[in-house]
């Protein structure tokens, strides 16, 4: 009987070791919440302890600082805090629950954000997520800064006060980059380089343009522009209009043609007679016939006479000559032989 027992007892032993909890090698890689359970066999209690502080240190050190003696060790790795990473935003903790005020703070990068991976921080527990950006560039815009390198803007950019450019800098554009200042005031177009200066702006100090200037018109408000028909002013740093110099050559300087007072131009021109009967000479005078005014000629006689300052017919062919002029040319025909290869002058007056 008592043999028996003892057999009934070893089994009952085995299998309750067989179906006891282990975690052999017990070096703290299988984790089971599980286990060891209140019906484990006490002789295992040490291995287990030493088992689960080997396998919760296993786990902690991957992201802390190693646990060491005398409270040592626990604290966050460099990098090992881990914010939300993902397209939809965040609206519990990690476990499900609500957020709470120990939450603010969290951080959140939107993975489906544009621009890519918006940097995200937990304001107000509703929840409300504020980009960081925001902060960052209201603390960069509430004061000067100064930017070393190249600051480039694709897009439009505003000011609604002014840009200070330093001693040596430029305004520099591209070709094809344009300078508007409001609607035809101040307008330099890139692809051409031509300038609008438009409304009642004054443009100061010394204005020098390389190029064609085009106005429509001029006006006299800020000087520098005379318009006086009577001419009285005696200025030597203001231009007078086309129309004041007229309206004062035609009162006080100019000729009066058929009565009325006309401006009247002079050419000369001087040369040497054809060795023949017919000379011509091209006045350039536009319109000739109706035009010249006059034309005085004066012809040197190689037979002894003064130069004449007529046209005439002599009873010797030899001191013959006459004179007329057309649209283009003045004549001198039926040119006898004392004045053939002789010089000759010529004056017009003419108008345009």
């Amino acid at each position: 009987m008592v043999k028996k027992t003892i057999v009934i007892i070893t089994i009952l032993l085995c299998v309750v070791l067989c179906f006891a909890g282990t975690h052999d090698p017990w070096d703290g890689t299988k984790w089971d919440v599980a286990s060891p359970d209140i019906d484990q066999p006490h002789g295992n209690a040490y291995k287990e302890i030493y088992d689960l502080r080997k396998g919760v240190a296993a786990r902690i050190n991957k992201e802390h600082e190693t646990l060491a003696t005398s409270s040592a060790g626990g604290v966050h790795k460099q990098g090992s805090a881990r914010a939300f990473f993902q397209d939809a935003e965040p609206t519990t903790q990690v476990n499900g629950d609500a957020f709470d005020s120990g939450d603010l703070g969290s951080l959140w990068f939107d993975s489906n954000a544009d621009p890519d991976n918006q940097f995200n921080v937990l304001t107000a527990t509703t929840p409300t997520w504020t980009p960081i950006s925001t902060e960052i560039i209201a603390v960069l815009l509430a004061s000067n800064r100064t930017f070393a390198g190249t600051l480039a803007v694709t897009g439009e950019s505003t000011f609604n006060n002014h840009v200070n450019l330093g001693a040596d800098d430029d305004l520099i554009g591209s070709s094809t980059s344009d300078i508007t200042i409001n609607t035809n005031k101040f307008t330099v177009a890139g692809a051409t380089g031509n300038t609008v200066i438009g409304g009642t702006g004054t443009v100061g100090g010394t204005l020098d343009v390389t190029g064609n200037i085009d106005p429509t018109s001029y006006e006299t408000t800020n000087g520098g522009f005379l318009d006086e028909d009577a001419m009285d002013s005696d200025s030597a740093t203001k231009v007078a209009s086309q129309q004041s110099i007229k309206a004062f050559g035609k009162a006080h300087g100019y000729p009066t043609v058929n009565g009325t007072g006309t401006a009247v131009f002079t050419k000369f021109f001087t040369g040497t007679l054809d060795a023949d009967a017919s000379t011509s000479v091209a006045h350039s005078v536009t319109s000739g016939a109706t035009k010249i005014l006059a034309c005085s000629v004066a012809m040197k006689n190689s037979g002894g006479g003064a130069q004449v300052f007529e046209s005439y017919a002599a009873s010797s062919a030899d001191n013959s000559i006459s004179v007329s002029f057309n649209d283009t040319n003045v004549v001198f025909a039926s040119v006898g032989a004392n004045f053939q290869g002789q010089i000759y002058r010529i004056k017009i007056d003419y108008i345009l």
